[in-house]
């Protein structure tokens, strides 16, 4: 029995994760008053389970052998609209979430693996400053460094949601994790084994496939939108790329639309004048979606019945379990998009099992980053912190 905890669990698909990877679910479970409304979904699910909340002067005596974090990620998505260091970039104070989630079960659990999940940036450039710190925390004590980056597709369910991992070993050097390319079942496929007696398959996401302008031109010029729009992603960039906004403004008007008429003169306005407009049409996908974010989740047409996905879709798109019960429904669907979907998680917790059974091949390396994507080694460090950077 592999023995675990979870740091900041959010809404829980990291433990969900480790749960399924593991077979056993863990003793306790910490996290802090900031996120328990988030965390408020798996304390529900998991009634047996205890969930301590922390503050900054405490410490437990305790031994994990893994420990999983879901610290924010916000300050290094490229979705983040920040205008300033202080909330965008390696310097947002968002990030202190990473280091704590690092630090706090070093000080306490002396832990085989801790594995912290994070934005794509991270694995970038971008992440480069946090990186060096958090290396200079850890190779002190002995351990090393893997960034795994990748995507939600390449671990069994059709949703392209790309993601870095950073995976500290008790090791001097760090071992090379496997790489994945699990089969799934294409988009309509994998969301139709939600059948419509689960629970909260009868909360829609929105409506706004009932009313939102695009969608509606092309559906009254083509009848098929799924199979117009195949290819171009979103309805407003079939209607760009085939020159149809200046029809579109016609329709508007001929059918007294006046959510369409403005909209339309709004964008052919900006695009008169070299500009772009907000992307807010309907999303169509094919074999994979997008990221399930608050704005995909909102945006999304279900790939066979005409309407938005409901929260049980999302939380199936997510891997989560179908007896999982968000909380308030349609009010907190907004943390559906900020976990980690259950099937990534699971297999980077399969990858540290298999490292505390000594199962992995070792490099000579104390700091490895590895993608998933193109499924290669692609750099490794034998210096110290302060001299990579």
């Amino acid at each position: 029995m592999v023995n675990w905890t979870a740091f900041i669990p959010l809404c829980g698909g990291f433990p969900l994760g480790a749960y399924e990877a593991t077979g056993n679910l863990p003793r306790k479970i910490f996290t802090y008053d900031e996120f328990k409304h988030n965390d408020s979904h798996l304390k529900n699910y998991w009634k047996d389970v205890d969930f301590v909340t922390l503050n900054d002067k405490e410490t437990y005596d305790d031994q994990y052998d893994l420990v999983v974090c879901t610290p924010l990620c916000s300050g290094l998505s490229m979705l983040n609209t920040g205008k300033n260091e202080e909330v965008k970039g390696e310097t947002a104070k968002q990030n202190e979430w990473i280091y704590k989630s690092i630090q706090f079960p070093l000080d306490n659990f002396d832990p085989k693996v801790i594995i912290v999940e994070n934005a794509p940036r991270l694995y970038t450039t971008g992440g480069d400053s946090i990186v060096s710190q958090v290396r200079e925390m850890i190779e002190s004590r002995g351990y090393s460094m893997s960034l795994y980056f990748t995507s939600t597709h390449y671990h069994g369910i059709p949703q392209r949601r790309y993601r870095t991992f950073m995976v500290i070993w008790k090791s001097e050097t760090a071992p090379y994790m496997n790489f994945y390319r699990r089969k799934s079942l294409d988009f309509a496929e994998y969301i139709s084994t939600v059948s419509g007696i689960q629970l909260q398959n009868d909360i829609q996401i929105g409506n706004k496939v009932e009313h939102e302008p695009f969608y509606h031109f092309l559906k009254h010029r083509y009848g098929d939108v799924q199979s117009v729009v195949k290819g171009y992603r979103t309805c407003l960039k079939y209607i760009i790329k085939n020159d149809l906004m200046n029809d579109f403004y016609s329709w508007a008007v001929e059918t007294n639309n006046e959510k369409a008429k403005e909209l339309g003169a709004y964008a052919l306005e900006k695009y008169a004048n070299g500009g772009e407009i907000w992307d807010s049409s309907i999303n169509i996908y094919e074999s994979v979606m997008d990221g399930v974010i608050s704005r995909n989740m909102v945006d999304t047409l279900h790939p066979i019945e005409e309407r938005n996905i409901t929260i049980r879709e999302a939380l199936h798109m997510m891997g989560f379990p179908h007896d999982f019960e968000l909380l308030k429904g349609k009010t907190n669907y907004e943390h559906i998009g900020q976990t980690v979907p259950v099937c990534t998680s699971r297999d980077m917790v399969i990858e540290s099992i298999k490292f505390m059974n000594n199962e992995l091949p070792m490099s000579t390396s104390n700091f490895i980053k590895q993608n998933n994507k193109s499924q290669e080694v692609e750099y490794e460090s034998n210096s110290h912190v302060n001299t990579l950077f």
